[in-house]
């Protein structure tokens, strides 16, 4: 293997996690609409601590929100493997 295969390899895990957000809160919006419960992007709002994302992303609170949630190099991926989590997405069988 070239080491620019090896590279390409390693930089898959920002994707993965980047699509599994978008499909976890595609989820919880279904489920929104069909049982009145939502709650994992709030639930993992209260989750994220301010000094893990705030050097990275800048901007006014609307632009931290809107990045914390849906950039691309976000930083939610390292609250997904939390227990707490679990309880957000519960109701739709995560």
């Amino acid at each position: 293997m070239q080491p620019a295969d090896v590279r390409a390899i390693l930089k898959v895990g920002p994707w993965l996690t980047f699509v599994l957000r978008e499909a976890l809160y595609g989820l919880d919006l279904i489920s929104g609409e069909m049982t009145g419960k939502s709650g994992l992007k709030a639930g993992m709002e209260a989750l994220m601590q301010p000094e893990h994302w705030q050097h990275y992303y800048p901007g006014d609170t609307v632009e931290q929100r809107l990045q914390r949630h849906y950039s691309y190099p976000d930083r939610i991926r390292y609250y997904w493997a939390m227990r707490r989590r679990a309880s957000f997405s519960e109701h739709f069988c995560l």
